[in-house]
């Protein structure tokens, strides 16, 4: 009888619960990107910066169910407020990454290629400045990315066509200049128009199909 209720309440313990803490260095990203981003002024932040093993409970974050690392960032129009840090290339299980709608500033950084499994980056209805980082080319799971109503500027990076995987590709209402990009016919799977507008140079419609 003993030995039974013993493995009853072995049967109590959440699965995992060992192993319910994030790696230190993905802790350390959220926490720099809260310090980034104003967290203090967010509207709702719910959890930030509690215990370590408390992570996955916070406002906007998701972690894989098993590995414990995070795979979802979504605080959309949630008051953020200054530059998207370096950092963020350390979630390196990163799935979703969606920020629009608030108002970052600054670059987009070229370390999210660190996040190899990214297939979603929404950073649209921002004041993003700077280029877009050829970088983000490295992305081959990428299937969304979303960039529109920033102020970025230079030109199209040609490395963008190599995003095989790419569904959705958004760059309009920004300053962005120049010619576009050949390697972009490379993008066969996308289902919706390439979208760029700029004062001085070519405006392609989201009709038309790359």
């Amino acid at each position: 009888m003993r030995k039974t209720i013993v493995i009853v309440t072995l049967a109590l313990i959440p699965v995992g619960f060992a192993h319910a803490q994030v790696p230190t260095a993905e802790r350390d990203a959220l926490i720099a990107f809260y310090n980034a981003t104003n967290g203090p002024g967010w509207t709702i932040r719910t959890g930030w910066l509690g215990a370590a093993g408390t992570e996955c409970t916070w406002h906007g974050v998701s972690c894989h169910t098993s590995l414990w690392q995070v795979t979802t960032l979504n605080l959309v129009n949630n008051n953020l407020n200054g530059s998207l840090p370096a950092e963020l290339g350390d979630l390196s299980l990163l799935v979703n990454l969606y920020l629009s709608e608030n108002q970052l500033t600054g670059n987009i950084p070229p370390e999210l290629q660190n996040a190899p499994h990214l297939k979603i980056l929404h950073l649209s209805e921002n004041q993003l400045t700077g280029s877009i980082p050829p970088e983000l080319g490295n992305l081959s799971y990428l299937i969304h990315l979303i960039l529109g109503k920033n102020q970025l500027t230079g030109s199209i990076p040609p490395e963008l066509g190599d995003l095989s995987s790419l569904l959705y590709l958004h760059l309009g209402q920004n300053q962005l200049g120049g010619a576009i990009p050949p390697e972009l016919g490379q993008l066969t799977s996308l289902s919706t128009g390439l979208q760029l507008e700029d004062r001085k140079s070519t405006r392609l419609n989201s009709s038309h199909r790359c």
